[in-house]
């Protein structure tokens, strides 16, 4: 019996969920990323991608514009230029697809493991593996001096399987009984608008956490979240409907996970 009352929530929840996407007549994305203006040159980057609802029900991105964020060569003189690029062509978005990322964005799941992310992650190259060596002191692991030849041929050919993925994930797992990490000196959010003729809902995610996991949802015009949602699929349902050029799109792509993986590895598993 509680199974089946707890199964009709579920079902009900998903219904309000799609109700509210129907009502929907604007999804808004903005997305920053930079840091305090401490020196000259570019402290910031941005976008702003607007996607409209039209008569037929189907959507379209309609404003795409990157925002960058300058004190000049002396430090002192801050500008920001707005670049907008041309969304002509930019192909039609069905209303599934808009319902679908508004119903993941309402509900959590417990997909932050290997067999929903693996799937979607693309293996990296021995050249991208040093790569991420060198930059964390690693390297030198990979030479004849300090490994045996079959100990790194293991190595690269675990990683470029992922192996232990899931310990990694497990580690990196999202709760959502805290709040998300606040930096006061650097920023990189998303915050997505979803907006209808009587209110805006807005959800929010930094993405100096792993994935962007996970998400705030704020009603209209409140100050605190009203709930704190983990949910994967929230990525892939944004990535799905913005330009391939775009920021955010690299950025929440579930292989934005691999250099954070391969560091993790490494510092667990190189050690002699």
């Amino acid at each position: 019996m509680k199974f089946f009352l707890f199964l009709l929530l579920i079902i009900f929840s998903q219904m309000v969920s799609a109700q509210n996407a129907d009502s929907v007549s604007k999804i808004i994305f903005e997305y920053g990323k930079g840091h305090n203006s401490w020196g000259p040159g570019v402290y910031g980057k941005g976008e702003r991608i607007e996607i409209t609802k039209f008569a037929n029900g189907n959507f379209k991105i309609t404003k795409y514009q990157l925002i960058t964020s300058s004190a000049g060569s002396t430090g002192d003189k801050f500008t920001k230029d707005t670049v907008s690029f041309n969304v002509q062509n930019y192909p039609v978005i069905s209303k599934m697809k808009i319902k679908n990322l508004f119903l993941q964005l309402n509900v959590s799941k417990d997909n932050f493991n290997t067999s929903f992310v693996f799937p979607y992650l693309n293996k990296p190259s021995k050249e991208k593996i040093l790569a991420v060596a060198r930059r964390i002191d690693k390297y030198e692991d990979f030479t004849d001096e300090y490994s045996e030849k079959e100990d790194r041929d293991r190595w690269i050919k675990e990683m470029t399987g992922f192996n232990k993925l899931n310990a990694f994930l497990y580690e990196k797992k999202p709760d959502t009984n805290l709040l998300p990490t606040v930096i006061s000196d650097v920023w990189h959010y998303v915050r997505v608008l979803c907006i209808n003729r009587r209110d805006t809902i807005k959800f929010q995610s930094e993405l100096y956490d792993l994935l962007a996991q996970p998400f705030e949802k704020f009603k209209n015009g409140s100050y605190s979240s009203d709930r704190i949602i983990a949910n994967v699929e929230i990525n892939t349902s944004i990535s799905v409907l913005l330009p391939k050029r775009s920021l955010l799109r690299k950025d929440i792509d579930l292989n934005s996970l691999t250099e954070e993986y391969l560091k993790w590895y490494m510092e667990e598993n190189l050690k002699f």
